[in-house]
């Protein structure tokens, strides 16, 4: 008996919250043992060998308001695989940002933190791709393992991030899982629950995901749009083929082809270049709402308005001319940078020194869409002698010029410093009058337009009920201050088991089309409405949201929330 191991195993305390440190203690016969720490998930936090002094060991622990709230387990272990448990709980009173790895190919493809506890009703989740592949997270009802609405990602791209700020009640759960990798699930819950629970298995066969034909299609615009601006319900909006309204744009580099001479010494020196050049045209296309047509050796192809109106006119030509300014001044940042490179392995720079980025703008009607896939080759294009005057444009310009056509320019003209240079015969089109972009006007303060960018605006005012009723005549008053094109005004309530019903102000809504019909600017939309809480809600505490949405390119399945307000209601 004397040579039996014995050993025991306390915390000074069984509950903490951030910023405490937690004391792990006992008494052991052995001379070393191993301390485990384990969060929610059972991800390993912190492993460590103790050293045994007068049959005692002690070992400091701080969890930080980064740690995820809920049962944590602490093992230690002796030499002779024998083992003991013992479990606290940890609250983050001020949970702060949260991050969730994506991990990459070659990890177990699982989201990293499966389980998330989530200490507060209000957290911002930030869910990063490690991966070489496109992924989301997206809610789905755990009933019937279908995505639900509360919340989606989009798509995330290879190494890019995308950040939400989820709203859980108290004792709430919310399921999610990767559309396109459906065995990835992760699951957010908020108050007590058995945080080992091996629940999200059982919907390994229920998900409905995105099927081959779509994922082709979200093939096709990863090659011409940033993967946050993807949304695969969009895809017929720039594929299918028929004459759009656009305002196309070509980038080059002039005098590159001869100052590539000297940049034979190293591909390197080259090669990277053109990648930093390559993604700023990405980003500026991007950010004015542009799409990315080609890349046709050092020179660049963009189209805006792909997904417009086409009153929408004005606003596509301003954006086009803002990203070519851009670009014109983010050009010259590369290639300072660059020559600072070059001047370390190439003697003679006049060459190089001379290179600098040319623009051609047009605006007019051309024919566009997925005109690759009439050769089995998809490619969201544009072709005509719109297309061929934009070309011609570029190939007229010198270094560091932007000329726009006339139709351009009728689009702009308020917007910014124009100069006619002359008429011009353009190479099997005719002659054309060309106009150079110098800068913005001051005319106007802010030409700035974000063609692509959403309604924008809060909801300022609001009552619902504390408590209400089923089957009774409820009332809601909300009042929404901001802008929305096709705008409508739901109410919403999630009773206790997760089930989901949601009422239309019906002065919002155009019943014949059953879409939006609000048109906000900067002004105040408010009104009251009746409903009547259906009776196969749970009663219970429940969630009750009002909410302001915008018809996204006036579709139905395409809604953007806005604002909304939300709060915990008693369903009787």
């Amino acid at each position: 008996m004397e040579n039996q191991s014995y050993y025991s195993l306390k915390t000074d305390k069984t509950e903490y919250v951030s910023g405490e440190t937690i004391k792990i203690s006992g008494t052991t016969n052995n001379s070393t043992i191993n301390i485990q720490v384990y969060d929610p998930s059972d991800r390993l936090l912190s492993s460590v060998f103790l050293d045994a002094y007068s049959n005692n060991f002690t070992y400091h622990m701080k969890l930080s308001n980064k740690n995820s709230s809920g049962n944590y387990k602490i093992r230690s272990i002796l030499d002779d695989r024998q083992e003991k448990l013992h479990k606290i709980k940890f609250f983050a009173d001020n949970y702060g940002d949260i991050e969730i790895m994506i991990p990459g190919y070659n990890e177990p493809k699982t989201f990293s933190k499966q389980i998330c506890a989530i200490s507060s009703e209000n957290v911002k989740i930030t869910w990063k791709n490690m991966d070489s592949d496109l992924h989301t997270a997206t809610s789905f009802d755990q009933h019937t393992g279908m995505p639900d609405g509360k919340f989606d990602t989009g798509f995330i791209g290879p190494h890019n991030v995308s950040t939400l700020t989820i709203d859980l009640l108290n004792n709430e759960k919310i399921y999610y899982f990767c559309k396109l990798h459906p065995w990835e699930k992760g699951v957010l819950y908020r108050g007590d629950w058995d945080a080992s629970s091996n629940d999200l298995h059982r919907f390994d066969s229920v998900h409905q995901t995105i099927s081959k034909e779509e994922t082709k299609k979200l093939n096709v615009l990863l090659r011409h749009l940033d993967p946050s601006e993807i949304d695969s319900l969009k895809f017929d909006n720039v594929s299918n083929i028929t004459t759009r309204l656009l305002t196309i744009v070509f980038w080059d580099i002039s005098g590159f082809s001869k100052a590539c001479r000297p940049l034979d010494v190293s591909s390197d020196l080259l090669l990277n270049f053109l990648k930093d050049y390559f993604d700023t045209a990405k980003e500026i296309i991007s950010k004015y709402g542009g799409l990315r047509d080609k890349f046709i050796g050092d020179g660049v192809m963009a189209l805006f308005g792909m997904q417009r109106r086409e009153y929408d006119g004005a606003h596509i030509a301003k954006n086009a001319v803002l990203a070519a300014l851009e670009f014109r001044t983010k050009f010259q940042d590369i290639k300072s940078k660059w020559m600072d490179q070059w001047k370390r392995f190439i003697l003679d720079l006049d060459d190089l020194n001379n290179i600098d980025l040319k623009c051609g703008i047009n605006t007019g009607r051309v024919i566009s869409g997925n005109l690759g896939a009439l050769c089995g080759l998809d490619q969201i294009t544009a072709i005509g002698t719109h297309v061929n005057l934009a070309s011609r444009f570029c190939d007229l310009a010198k270094g560091g010029q932007i000329l726009v056509s006339s139709t351009t320019k009728n689009h702009i003209e308020r917007s910014f410093e124009i100069n006619h240079i002359g008429k011009y015969p353009i190479k099997n089109i005719g002659n054309y009058d060309v106009f150079e972009i110098i800068g913005t006007s001051s005319l106007e303060q802010d030409p700035v337009i974000q063609v692509l960018e959403l309604g924008h605006g809060e909801v300022v005012d609001w009552k619902i009920p504390s408590k209400i009723v089923r089957g009774e005549p409820t009332k809601i008053f909300a009042k929404f201050l901001g802008s929305v094109d096709f705008g409508f005004f739901t109410f919403c309530i999630t009773d206790s088991i997760g089930q989901v019903r949601f009422f239309e102000d019906k002065s919002s809504i155009d019943t014949y089309l059953n879409i939006g019909k609000l048109h906000v600017k900067n002004d105040i939309y408010l009104n009251e409405w009746e409903f009547t809480i259906p009776t196969y809600l749970k009663p219970g505490k429940c969630k009750a949201e009002v909410a302001m949405y915008e018809d996204t390119n006036r579709l139905m399945n395409e809604r953007n929330r806005v604002a909304f307000a939300q709060k915990e209601i008693l369903l009787v």
